[in-house]
C-alpha cells in the first residue's frame, strides 16, 4: 500500500508544473481587475510613475482646469479624460509571463515626460507576490494531497 501511495506522489509530483503554471494563470486572471486598478492608483492616488518618482505638481492654470472638472489637483494624475488610465491592461505573453500594457496612443508621449508607468510599484508587486504565494501554497498542497 505505501508503494502504490509513494507512486501515486512521484505521478503528482511529474505533474506539478504544469499544475502550477495552470494555477499562476488563474490566480493571475482571477486578480486582473486588481492589478490594472493597482497600476492606475500609483499614477492618479500617488501621483507616482513606475519607479515611484513623482509625476510633479499642475501648473495655476490647470489646476483651475481641474477644479472646474471636479478633478484632483494635489498632484499629477495623468487623468483627465480617462481614457489612458482605462486603456491600461494586463496582458498574458505566456502562463508565467505578464505585461501590463497601455493601448491609449498618448503613452509614449507620457513616458518620454513622465518615465514608464505601466508596470506595478514595489509596493504592489510585493502585494502581488503575497497573493501568488498563499494561493499558490493552498493549491499545491491541495494537488498534491489529492
Amino acid at each position: 500500500m505505501a508503494n502504490e501511495e509513494f507512486k501515486r506522489f512521484i505521478k503528482k509530483f511529474g505533474q506539478l508544473k504544469v499544475f502550477t503554471e495552470d494555477q499562476v494563470s488563474r490566480i493571475m486572471a482571477k486578480n486582473k481587475d486588481n492589478i490594472e486598478d493597482a497600476n492606475v492608483d500609483q499614477m492618479y492616488e500617488d501621483g507616482e510613475n513606475v519607479g515611484g518618482a513623482s509625476l510633479g505638481e499642475y501648473t495655476l492654470f490647470t489646476k483651475i482646469q481641474k477644479r472646474k472638472k471636479g478633478q484632483k489637483t494635489d498632484h499629477i494624475t495623468l487623468r483627465d479624460t480617462g481614457a489612458f488610465h482605462k486603456s491600461i491592461k494586463l496582458k498574458a505573453n505566456s502562463k508565467l509571463r505578464y505585461d501590463l500594457i497601455a493601448t491609449d496612443l498618448k503613452k509614449e508621449k507620457l513616458e518620454k515626460r513622465f518615465g514608464k508607468l505601466t508596470g506595478l510599484n514595489e509596493e504592489n508587486l510585493n502585494r502581488l507576490r503575497n497573493i501568488l504565494i498563499r494561493e499558490l501554497k493552498t493549491s499545491i498542497d491541495q494537488f498534491l494531497k489529492a
